[in-house]
C-alpha cells in the first residue's frame, strides 16, 4: 500500500528553541527517512533535511506575525473586530498546505492558546474534512495550568481548548497526561492513547555501531537487568557465579542480559578451557540468550570506544 502523507504542524520548529520543537524536528526525519512524504506546517523555523518539505506561515506562529494585534488582543481576554477575517485568512493558507496531505500530526496547539486565530481555524478545517486524519498531539494544556488561569475562559474561542474537537483524534505524552485531558474533556481515559515523547538513545549516548547493534539486536531497553562485565575471560574471574546470578534472576521471571566484553587467550589452553567450561554451563543453565560473549558475537576485537559505549 501506499504510504499516507505526513503534515506535522505547530507555531515554530528549529532552530527555534523548545521541547516540542526538538519532537517534531525528529519525528519529521523519522517519517521521511522511512519513506513518508513529510511536509512541516509552521510559523518559523525550517528543518534542515533534504526530504522534507517546510511549509511556513507566519501568521500561525505564537505571536501572530501579520496578524500579530489580533493574536495579542486575545491574549488579554478580547476578542477583536478583525477576528473573524484573521481566521478565515489563516483557514485559505492552511487549506493550501494541507493540498494532498493525508494525516496531519498537529503538536501542542489545540490545547493552547498562544493563538487563538489557528485555533478557530484548525477547528473549522477539521470540522469539513472528510479525506484528512487530523491528530491532536497534547503535551500540554492551558486548562490545567494554574499559570494560565487568566486564560481559561468559557467563551468562544477558548472553549475550544478544554473540547474534543469533531474531525479530531487526540494522543497525549504521558499517563499523567492522559488523566488530566480526560477530566478536561470529559472522555474516558481510552479515548486518549499514550505516545511518550522518544529518546534516540544510540544519538544521546553516543554509541558506537557495534553497541548500536547490540542494543536493539537484544532489545536492551525492555530488559528488568542488564549487567556489563569488561574483563579477558580468565579463571580468576569466576565467571560462573555471574551465571549462577543470571540464572536466579530468570527464575524469578525477570529479563536479563549480562554482557562480558573480553575473551579467552587463544595461545593459554587452560584459557580456552575454561571459556569451554562457561559456555558448558550456559547450556545447561539454559542462559544461551540471556549471556552474551563478545567474542561470539563480533568477529573484531572490542574497542575502546565501544567499552565506553
Amino acid at each position: 500500500m501506499k504510504k499516507p502523507s505526513i503534515a506535522i504542524l505547530h507555531y515554530s520548529c528549529p532552530p527555534v528553541i523548545g521541547g516540542v520543537e526538538f519532537v517534531i524536528e525528529a519525528h519529521a526525519k523519522l517519517f521521511s527517512d522511512a519513506g513518508y512524504k513529510t511536509k512541516m506546517i509552521i510559523g518559523k523555523g525550517s528543518i534542515d533535511h533534504d526530504e522534507v518539505k517546510n511549509v511556513v506561515i507566519p501568521e500561525i506562529s505564537s505571536d501572530g506575525g501579520p496578524i500579530g494585534s489580533t493574536v495579542k488582543a486575545l491574549s488579554t481576554g478580547i476578542v477583536p473586530p478583525e477576528f473573524d477575517a484573521a481566521v478565515k485568512r489563516v483557514e485559505k493558507k492552511l487549506t493550501v498546505a494541507l493540498k494532498n496531505v493525508d494525516v496531519c500530526m498537529i503538536h501542542n496547539v489545540l490545547t493552547m492558546h498562544f493563538n487563538m486565530v489557528l485555533n478557530a481555524a484548525l477547528a473549522n478545517i477539521m470540522r469539513r474534512s472528510q479525506r484528512i486524519r487530523f491528530i491532536g498531539w497534547t503535551h500540554d494544556a492551558t486548562f490545567n495550568d494554574g499559570n494560565y488561569v487568566k486564560h481559561q475562559k468559557k467563551e468562544y474561542p477558548w472553549n475550544l481548548l478544554r473540547q474534543k474537537l469533531p474531525g479530531c483524534e487526540y494522543c497525549v505524552i504521558s499517563f499523567q497526561r492522559q488523566i488530566e485531558i480526560a477530566k478536561i474533556f470529559g472522555v474516558a481515559k481510552t479515548c486518549l492513547p499514550v505516545i511518550p515523547d522518544g529518546i534516540n538513545v544510540p544519538s544521546l549516548l553516543g554509541l558506537t555501531t557495534s553497541v548500536k547493534d547490540l542494543y536493539y539486536d537484544e532489545k536492551l531497553y525492555d530488559k528488568d537487568f542488564v549487567a556489563l562485565t569488561p574483563t579477558r575471560i580468565v579463571r580468576r574471574k569466576n565467571l560462573e557465579s555471574g551465571m549462577l546470578f543470571i540464572s536466579a534472576l530468570k527464575k524469578k521471571e525477570k529479563t536479563a542480559r549480562w554482557i562480558v566484553t573480553g575473551a579467552p587467550d587463544p595461545h593459554n589452553a587452560d584459557a580456552m578451557a575454561y571459556f569451554r567450561k562457561l559456555t558448558g554451563l550456559r547450556r545447561d543453565l539454559r542462559l544461551r540468550k540471556e549471556v552474551i560473549f563478545m567474542c561470539e558475537r563480533n568477529h573484531e576485537r572490542v574497542s575502546n570506544d565501544d567499552l565506553r559505549a
